[in-house]
C-alpha cells in the first residue's frame, strides 16, 4: 500500500513515464519529490514480487545458494 500513497501526487506524471517511456520524461518524474519515492516504491515492489516468486519456485528448478 505504500506505492499507492507515494504515487497518489504525481499521477499523471507516472502515467506519461509508463505510456510513453523516455530517458527526459523519466528525469523529469525523479526530479519531483513524490515522483523520486513513487519510482523507489515501484523498484522495491518489483524487487518483492521476484523474491516471492524465486521462493515459490519448484525445488531444484532455481538455486537459492549464493
Amino acid at each position: 500500500m505504500v506505492h499507492p500513497g507515494l504515487a497518489a501526487s504525481v499521477v499523471p506524471e507516472v502515467w506519461t513515464a509508463v505510456r510513453e517511456p523516455d530517458l527526459e520524461t523519466f528525469r523529469a518524474l525523479t526530479a519531483l519529490a513524490d515522483g523520486a519515492g513513487a519510482i523507489r516504491a515501484q523498484v522495491v515492489a518489483w524487487d518483492l514480487l521476484i523474491g516471492s516468486g524465486r521462493s515459490r519456485s519448484p525445488a531444484g528448478s532455481v538455486s537459492t545458494r549464493w
